[in-house]
């Protein structure tokens, strides 16, 4: 149980900073260990707000890439994550960027649901694709 935590965690640094590395300079850094106060203000920003809104867009600099493609890309280089992996990145991302969401350390409790739907959309969006193919 021990070590599955410490992966996750691992795993949950390594989404973050791939998150902050692909806006780069559209979206200020944040202490993890910030007071309640500042984490609302960094998350009711204006460019907190925007990174939020694009993180499912095309990035735009005339490539098919997503911001959330680029940062899956990121941690993953290879291309071998599974699909509850690449859902639990996807929480971690939409959590820690939420407007609504207080906080922006992780917690089962906050990424359960989020999870969820979007291991359903990736399912979704996997069995379209091979009816294509």
């Amino acid at each position: 149980m021990e070590k599955h935590r410490l992966l996750r965690s691992t795993l949950t640094t390594k989404i973050k900073d791939s998150l902050f590395f692909i806006f780069g300079d559209q979206l200020e850094s944040i202490n993890n260990k910030a007071a309640l106060e500042k984490v609302l203000d960094w998350k009711r920003s204006d460019k907190t707000k925007l990174c939020y809104k694009r993180l499912f867009e095309k990035i735009a600099d005339n490539s098919e890439d997503t911001y959330m493609s680029r940062i899956l890309s990121k941690i993953w280089p290879s291309g071998n994550a599974t699909h509850e992996q690449v859902a639990y990145a996807i929480a971690v991302c939409q959590t820690v960027l939420d407007p609504i969401c207080e906080k922006i350390t992780i917690s089962e409790d906050l990424v359960k649901s989020k999870i969820a739907r979007n291991l359903v959309n990736i399912l979704l969006l996997f069995i379209f694709i091979k009816k294509l193919y």
